[in-house]
């Protein structure tokens, strides 16, 4: 199973691909869709939280180096 981030500035979208080990053939497809909401009355924010996107943003800097 790979996972690839594809998507993270309004809602954290995750892409999965499945491929069987052996043959190297595609098995399934997947992807993954959440969203931010307020813990206290569930409302949907439109901003992820600040910390969240500089802890993304940081992972993604270190993939590039």
């Amino acid at each position: 199973v790979s996972a690839s981030l594809v998507e993270w500035q309004c809602r954290l979208a995750i892409n999965y691909l499945i491929t069987d080990a052996k043959r190297g053939e595609r098995v399934a497809r997947a992807r993954t869709v959440q969203v931010a909401v307020l813990h206290s009355t569930g409302e949907l924010q439109f901003v992820p939280p600040p910390d969240f996107l500089r802890r993304i943003e940081a992972s993604l800097a270190g993939l590039r180096t």
